[in-house]
This record gives structure tokens, C-alpha cells and sequence, in this order.
């Protein structure tokens, strides 16, 4: 699709983005020394994020998936390194924003049991128990805060739905239609509002974690802007994490 975009004569296009931010956002935030260490050395941090969940050194799976190794495994199946790390990012997002083992094992296609996703999900956990640990700290927050998740930068993202769930599920679910002016209405069943909270708490920790890389983006953009020589360029366009 970039191919469509040319440049005025005398121009070219010249393309900017935050490097995997995300993860070194989560770093800043847990203080996880796998990550930590990642983002210092300035090496890739979804190899990082792999040495949680498939047990192997950032720095051998980095260089082996940067080098497209494909190596014959115990059982006979090949282990392909570069599509390793497409999965351990994929995986290690869902797993941070809370998706289920379920979920988390459909996205993968067949490609490993729900028994090995479910085991891969338990030791990605104990690996990094500082991001387990943040969680945990975040839904208790979100209490403290009335439902709102704030940025870095003080960006605030208001889920008052949060604390009405949470009462919801403090009561004892109605079993019974319940009569409201002239319409039934079916109270939601104990398992439909879990669902809804665990969505909204989903909500605030991408909030937490893309409002913060927004916040980047912005400064970015308006530090370039006010260092450029506006009669020679120009910012055409943000997205997501990056600017042209």
C-alpha cells in the first residue's frame, strides 16, 4: 500500500516509529530485570518477552530468530525460531491484557495443545512474577481510583462500568426475569458480568500501556515540529506509534 504514496519532486518520505514500546513501557511500569535488561542493551524485546514463555535466553533466541534457525527437536518437529517470535508476541500481549488460555490457544492455530498453552501460560508467569505482580496491583488501584487508569503522563481513561460489575458480582445473581415498566428483562448471569469485568480491567491496562506510548508520540511530534525547518519539511501523518 506504501508503494502508492510518491513523494513531490525534491522530497523524500522518511519514516519514524517507537520500537516495540509496549514492551519497554511494561518494563518501566514492573520493573521486570528480563525486560529491563532487554531495553537497556537496546536488543529486541519480544525475544525478551520469549525467554518467558518458551524458556530459552533472550540473547540465543534473539540472534537464532534474527537468523532464521530452524532446528529438529526432541519430537521430531522442526522449531522454527523467526516464527517463534512472531507467536512469543502475539502470545505475551494477550497474556498482559488478560486473554484467556482459550482464547490465547485459538489465536495460535493448532500450532501447540491447549495443555502446552496452558503450562506455557503458568511458567510465562512465574518467569515474570514482577508483570503478574503489577496486575494484580492495577485491578487493586482501579478500586482505590474509582475505576479510572491514568498514563504515565497523567492521560486519564474513566471505566466508572468497572465498580458497578465489581458490585455486581458481589451480589448474589437473580435467576428470574425481572419486570421493568413494560418490557422483561433477564438479569445477567454471574458469568456474563465476570466476562464483562474481566473486559473492562482489560481496558485499563491497555489504557495504561498504549496511553502511555500516545503520550511518546505526542511529545515526539511536537519536539520534531518545533525542531525542523518547516520550509524544507514536513509531518504528514501519525499512527499508532509512528510519524511520517
Amino acid at each position: 500500500i506504501r508503494s502508492i504514496f510518491v513523494p513531490r519532486p525534491g522530497y523524500i518520505f522518511v519514516h519514524a516509529d517507537a520500537s516495540q514500546s509496549e514492551l519497554r513501557i511494561l518494563g518501566f511500569y514492573t520493573n521486570e530485570p528480563v525486560l529491563v535488561n532487554a531495553a537497556n542493551e537496546n536488543r529486541d524485546m519480544h525475544s525478551a518477552n520469549a525467554e518467558g514463555i518458551f524458556g530459552i535466553d533472550a540473547k540465543i533466541f534473539q540472534y537464532k530468530a534474527e537468523n532464521r534457525v530452524v532446528e529438529i527437536g526432541s519430537d521430531g518437529k522442526p522449531i522454527d525460531y523467526f516464527k517463534m517470535r512472531r507467536d512469543a508476541k502475539n502470545i505475551g500481549f494477550a497474556w498482559i491484557y488478560g486473554a484467556s488460555t482459550y482464547k490465547v490457544y485459538t489465536m495460535l492455530e493448532g500450532r501447540y495443545s491447549y495443555q502446552e498453552v496452558e503450562e506455557k501460560e503458568i511458567n510465562y508467569f512465574k518467569k515474570f512474577s514482577n508483570i503478574k505482580f503489577w496486575k494484580s496491583e492495577i485491578h487493586r488501584l482501579a478500586d482505590e481510583n474509582h475505576g479510572n487508569f491514568y498514563s504515565c503522563y497523567g492521560r486519564r481513561r474513566g471505566l466508572t462500568d468497572l465498580l458497578s460489575l465489581e458490585e455486581e458480582l458481589r451480589l448474589e445473581p437473580l435467576a428470574k426475569a425481572k419486570k421493568i415498566g413494560s418490557k422483561d428483562y433477564l438479569y445477567p448471569s454471574e458469568h456474563e458480568i465476570y466476562e464483562a469485568h474481566k473486559a473492562s480491567l482489560r481496558e485499563g491496562l491497555n489504557s495504561i500501556i498504549q496511553g502511555t506510548s500516545h503520550d511518546f508520540i505526542d511529545l515526539g511530534l511536537i519536539e520534531a515540529y518545533e525542531n525542523i525547518d518547516n520550509d524544507r519539511a514536513f509531518l504528514l501523518l501519525e499512527t499508532h506509534d509512528s510519524c511520517d
